[in-house]
């Protein structure tokens, strides 16, 4: 996992519906975000516990040819691809730095991870997809780390999602909206919010 780089590009929702159409956008850009701080040349020398975050595609896959002919375990891309994953999923040294590429194989192995699960509810399914993607197994990814003062990787992904939920089409038959010349008051079947004129900032005039 690699964050904080200077190097990144802009996922978009309509590049997430293209390369990874299964999965949420949201869920996608917090994992990015997570793996690679959105450099879609970052590479994680598993072996030897390096990170590299590269400013050209080029300068990446010369690296990790390097660690390649070493022997070394290795992720790439903007969701940190592991390098014993390249040959089921028709990924190479260079087709790794794809950005649709390496998106949409990331999302298939997310997928994968949340259809195995069994039980519970789909926000718990995901968080063990998680922690699989990052660990290869439902628990790892739960367990605190000092490194990153003291919260998990799920913690961690949780984090770059949305703290505030997307504002959805109101029910056409839940709100009632009266406007006056300095009021307008939103009726609700629960409660009533007096919106206060402009240019009354805090509400001292009523």
């Amino acid at each position: 996992m690699i964050a904080n780089t200077k190097t990144s590009v802009s996922i978009n929702d309509a590049l997430i519906a293209r390369c990874a159409p299964d999965v949420h956008p949201v869920t996608i850009n917090a994992l990015i975000e997570t793996e690679s701080g959105k450099n879609p040349y970052a590479v994680a020398n598993v072996s030897d516990n390096e990170s590299r975050q590269f400013k050209s595609r080029e300068e990446a896959i010369k690296y990790v040819n390097t660690l390649d002919r070493q022997g070394k375990n290795y992720s790439a891309g903007l969701m940190q691809i592991n390098s014993k994953n390249f040959q089921s999923y028709g990924l190479d040294n260079n087709t790794v730095f794809d950005v649709c590429k390496n998106i949409q194989i990331g999302a298939k192995i997310l997928t994968e991870n949340f259809e195995r699960q069994q039980g519970g509810s789909d926000q718990k399914k995901i968080r063990n997809a998680l922690s699989r993607y990052y660990s290869g197994n439902d628990k790892r990814g739960y367990v605190k780390e000092f490194n990153y003062d003291g919260k998990s990787y799920v913690e961690r992904v949780e984090q770059k999602a949305y703290k505030v939920p997307a504002l959805l089409p109101p029910d056409e038959n839940a709100l009632e909206f009266n406007s006056s010349k300095d009021i307008t008051t939103v009726k609700t079947e629960t409660n009533i919010i007096e919106k206060t004129s402009s240019w009354d900032v805090f509400g001292d005039f009523k």
